[in-house]
């Protein structure tokens, strides 16, 4: 088992209300991750986290919350079953995901500026482009680059910006110049962001394409959307247009890992020659071990990574014996130009100890023999090499779902006397 059962809940209360409440500032869970402290607790998709510790939940990075503390109060409420639920436990996630609100996302961009494409898609399954058009504009004003042209008299706009501008333009009026703009970014930029935002771009390529009549390019670049991005709802209703046979299985997934790459680790002593390989690390494995390997291709740092590094630092203390630490395999050295905001939780996790193991692979084979497109690729490696995981581990719903798809089984329960119920009215 990968965590005692008996140390991880202290006490749950349910209360039967009357009334719903105002939901407004609440944050509503639209999937749960199997084996999770969420499943055990019985919570369902259409719940509405209500506030943690005492803090109204919309707009709360709950991440930030379970790094500075130790314990947690999660308050939800039940629609299916009219009640409030008050749960008191150990600081650990839950292992949901919560449907992203405008509020949510514009709060988030006017507090960091970009931080990842999650708040864009959002928006944009939904077709809400006058909040994307409001999302860009919040980005724009908040990046540094906007401060010092609005003191130098002259503009700098991040290329997301007008990307994301140049989407509401062609969905709204299908203008010349929105798409010069898609196109321009895709070709040039694209490829600075992560996958998601490269598979909007490819998308939009595709929809030019078609639109041109080049029926080659068109599944061409519809099928890139979908490599890239194989959870999007719009851009899997676009393969299908584009009659591509959609498989979401990664074909690496039970293959054998190559093990013939050396590398160098990063943060040692200035001009070490020490070397480390894949079989190196793997034999140290433990029974029923995996590791995780995140594969960052051509770069050191991304929104993407940042967010991916902070959910291993909130799961570390949870995650127990069943996975070695976290393993990160770069070709590139971490650039003065890297955007500290996207770098930050790599540099607090080595500040506070946190096993990170940094692996420089200079020749970068590892991307063409992997065929490895974009960065972070999050998989899991078992004791004999294999990759038993290839679904991603970007948040805490990624980490219970691969512990339970190693056990089979939840490592939670809930003990009779944890548990009360009280009738409340409003």
């Amino acid at each position: 088992m990968y965590m005692q059962t008996t140390d991880w809940l202290d006490t749950i209360r349910h209360y039967t209300v009357k009334f719903s409440p105002d939901l407004s500032a609440a944050k509503i869970i639209y999937e749960i991750a199997p084996g999770s402290p969420a499943h055990a607790l019985g919570l369902t998709p259409g719940d509405a986290l209500l506030s943690v510790n005492g803090v109204a939940a919309s707009g709360l990075d709950i991440d930030e919350v379970l790094l500075k503390t130790n314990v947690i109060i999660y308050r939800f409420y039940r629609p299916s079953h009219r009640n409030i639920l008050d749960i008191r436990m150990r600081c650990m996630p839950l292992g949901v995901r919560f449907l992203a609100s405008a509020p949510g996302i514009l709060g988030r961009a006017r507090k960091h500026g970009y931080d990842g494409a999650g708040g864009l898609y959002a928006l944009w399954e939904q077709e809400d482009y006058a909040n994307i058009q409001a999302l860009a504009r919040m980005i724009g004003s908040k990046s540094s680059a906007s401060l010092v042209s609005t003191l130098l008299g002259r503009a700098k706009i991040e290329p997301i910006v007008n990307f994301m501008q140049a989407i509401c333009d062609y969905e709204r009026t299908g203008q010349d110049e929105a798409a010069e703009v898609l196109r321009t970014f895709t070709e040039i930029y694209a490829n600075t962001y992560a996958a998601d935002v490269q598979a909007l771009g490819y998308y939009y390529l595709a929809r030019l394409a078609r639109a041109d009549a080049d029926l080659l390019y068109y599944q061409e670049y519809m099928h890139q959307a979908y490599m890239l991005n194989p959870a999007s709802m719009r851009i899997c209703q676009g393969a299908r247009q584009a009659k591509i046979n959609i498989d979401l299985s990664n074909p690496m997934l039970g293959r054998m890992l190559p093990l013939h790459y050396k590398f160098k680790p990063l943060g040692g002593a200035r001009g070490t020659k020490l070397k480390i390989d894949l079989p190196a690390l793997i034999s140290h494995l433990q029974d029923g071990q995996v590791v995780p390997l995140c594969f960052m291709a051509d770069c050191r740092a991304n929104p993407a990574y940042n967010q991916a590094v902070k959910a291993y630092r909130t799961m570390h203390n949870s995650i127990g014996n069943n996975l070695a630490p976290l393993v990160v395999i770069t070709n590139k050295l971490r650039q003065k130009s890297d955007q500290a905001y996207w770098y930050k939780q790599e540099g607090l996790a080595l500040k506070s100890g946190l096993p990170i193991t940094i692996l420089l692979e200079q020749s970068g084979s590892f991307i063409s023999d992997l065929d490895i497109k974009t960065a972070p690729v999050f998989w899991a490696v078992n004791q004999s090499g294999r990759v038993v995981w290839t679904d991603g581990l970007v948040d805490a719903y990624d980490y219970w779902s691969l512990l339970y798809a190693i056990n089979g089984t939840s490592a939670f329960e809930i003990k009779p006397q944890d548990t009360g119920r009280q009738n409340i009215g409003r």
